[in-house]
Parts: structure tokens; C-alpha cells; sequence
């Protein structure tokens, strides 16, 4: 029993992880749309999932946390992630996370699971998913240390 609930934890972690880079994928795809711009870090944003197997069967039901772990920073054209202070001894590197063939999580991503768990890390908000495996984090506001430093 006591070992389907660590194997529960490190999925949902590792979700929560993949959750986050989803939103740090999303960031480069803006900023090459619009080179001309500064993105506006301060906009109100959400995420939704829907969780399913590789098969395609729904996954229901646990939660769901996204940890901010990088702030994102628009720089001379160039928007960079830099890593919170809570993340900053991880050893990490924000832009590795993706594996280098863009179809999973690299060892970064499991990196940031360990450091996560190993740290007692709180993470920025934590949602529920149903049993139809919906979960939606809605109206997080960017700017948590109101900075004008993006990040979820």
C-alpha cells in the first residue's frame, strides 16, 4: 500500500512538472510570433489538461501542482528563464527541460522532481482533477513576486 502511494506521489509530481513546462514551452513560441514585442508578463493566465494514458484511457481523479520554478525574463530580444531562488541550488537548467528530440522530459525534468520531493517545496497552486481527468488552473496571475518577472 505503502508503495502505490510513493508511485501516486512521483506521477503527480512529475504531471505537475510536465504542467509547468507546458507553460515555459509556450513562452518561445510567443515570443518568436511577435519578435518585435515585450511580452506583457503581468497578464492573468490559465491552463487546462485533460489526463490520459498513451492508450488514450482517462485518468482520473488526485491533484495537480504547479511549482514556479524559473522566472521568465524578456532580455535584449531574447526571453531567458532564470531560476527562483527556491530552485536555484537544483542544478537544473530551465531551457533543458524538453529532451532533445522535442518528444518527453529530459533528466532535468526528473532533476526537478527529486529536489521538489527532497526540499519540502510548496508549489503555487495545487487544483484538483476530476474524474473525467479534466483540470484547469484558471486566473493565475504571472507576476507572483511582483517583479514584472514572468512565470505561473
Amino acid at each position: 500500500m505503502r508503495g502505490r502511494r510513493n508511485i501516486k506521489k512521483s506521477v503527480v509530481l512529475l504531471l505537475s512538472m510536465l504542467l509547468l513546462l507546458l507553460c515555459c514551452i509556450a513562452m518561445p513560441a510567443f515570443a518568436d510570433e511577435h519578435q518585435d514585442k515585450q511580452p506583457d508578463y503581468s497578464k492573468n493566465g490559465s491552463v487546462t489538461l485533460d489526463i490520459k494514458t498513451a492508450t488514450g484511457k482517462t485518468v482520473g481523479g488526485g491533484t495537480l501542482t504547479v511549482y514556479r520554478i524559473a522566472d521568465a525574463v524578456y532580455d535584449n530580444g531574447d526571453n531567458l528563464f532564470i531560476l527562483t531562488d527556491a530552485f536555484d541550488e537544483s542544478g537544473t537548467m530551465p531551457d533543458k527541460i524538453i529532451s532533445p528530440d522535442g518528444k518527453g522530459l529530459s533528466i532535468e525534468a526528473e532533476k526537478l522532481s527529486i529536489f521538489t520531493r527532497e526540499n519540502h517545496i510548496e508549489g503555487v497552486a495545487t487544483v484538483t482533477v476530476g474524474d473525467d481527468g479534466h483540470a484547469a488552473f484558471t486566473d493565475h496571475v504571472s507576476d507572483r513576486a511582483g517583479d514584472g518577472a514572468g512565470g505561473l
